[in-house]
């Protein structure tokens, strides 16, 4: 069994990694291996191999904001008749602004799941851009390319060949980062906590050593979350690799190819094989229960080092 949490953190500088769970997790199990030791680790990683894993995270929520999942889809007839009944004339440039919503506030999300009408949907957002003209403007994150230079430790200078550029993430000062999570209930939440904290105080993904990827923990405390009836559904919020048997149908999804990095060490040969994983956000049919996801081996010519790709899920009913 599992209890339910949730970790808010306030990122204190720019960041290049993004906050995704499996990268989080493995950050979490770099901070055994310090802390516990390999045994510990090492029981650790047996336990997720074996689909019992002691916690489970979602993707990072920006603002704790829901992805919003793209099913079901009208066919265009219908999208047309609601476009022209709710809004009137120009109604395809609402639908396209409905659209690049691709986020839900937790209230929206609950009735989303719940088995959620696209039309009572739209006709919601139509009546609402044709009376305020235009959705809130929400602040979300900044990317921009940052151009750095590579010092010479010999000569304490730089040249033309030393310039390289990264891709980093700006946050507004009011901007937080939610992660839901599930925590086996024989595994103790002040662990985790250390863990977290220890994550905390050296940084989180790239160059964190120079400072990016700072954050201070708010808080991680018990949560609630809504529990459809009969859901005959499940959408993912972390990066999911599944495994056989976990749905019936890719109902909407879209998959990220990554290219892992193994942190923590000083291995001759830090990357990963790539992977692809469906992300936050997808959706798939069939039975909500048990843990979905696996642990992916064989990743690295380290065969200790393996992939977390089990998901942070929540029941979904979708109305037939």
């Amino acid at each position: 069994m599992y209890k339910e949490y949730k970790l808010r953190i306030k990122p204190l500088s720019t960041y290049i990694t993004p906050w995704h769970s499996d990268t989080f997790v493995g950050h979490i199990l770099w901070a055994i291996r310090y802390m516990e030791g390999i045994e510990e680790l090492d029981k650790i990683k047996d336990e997720i191999k074996k689909g019992n894993p002691p916690f489970i995270f979602s993707n990072g929520l920006i603002n704790g904001k829901f992805p919003k999942p793209n099913y079901p889809i009208l066919e265009r007839a219908n999208l047309i008749n609601i476009g022209e009944k709710h809004y009137g004339n120009n109604y395809y440039t609402a639908l396209k602004k409905i659209k690049k919503l691709n986020t839900l506030d937790e209230e929206e999300f609950n009735i989303y799941i719940d088995g959620f009408n696209i039309e009572n949907f739209l006709k919601e957002k139509l009546i609402y851009l044709k009376e305020k003209g235009n959705f809130p403007k929400v602040e979300g994150i900044k990317s921009e390319n940052i151009s750095h230079n590579v010092i010479n430790r010999i000569s304490g200078g730089t040249s033309d060949e030393s310039l390289y550029s990264l891709v980093e993430n700006f946050v507004g000062e009011n901007h937080e980062i939610v992660f839901l999570l599930r925590l086996r209930e024989d595994f103790p939440l002040e662990k985790l906590r250390k863990y977290i904290e220890y994550i905390e105080l050296n940084g989180y993904g790239k160059k964190a050593s120079s400072g990016k990827g700072a954050f201070k923990v708010i808080s991680l405390e018990e949560n609630n979350i809504k529990i459809v009836d009969n859901p005959n559904a499940f959408i993912v919020l972390s990066n999911y690799i599944p495994k056989e048997g976990d749905y019936e149908e890719v109902l909407s999804a879209d998959t990220i190819t990554k290219y892992a990095k193994v942190g923590g060490t000083e291995e001759e040969h830090p990357f990963k094989r790539p992977f692809i994983a469906f992300t936050s956000g997808s959706l798939f049919k069939g039975n909500t229960e048990g843990i979905k996801g696996k642990a992916l081996e064989n990743i690295h010519y380290n065969k200790d080092i393996i992939q977390f790709g089990m998901a942070y899920t929540i029941g979904v009913r979708i109305d037939e």
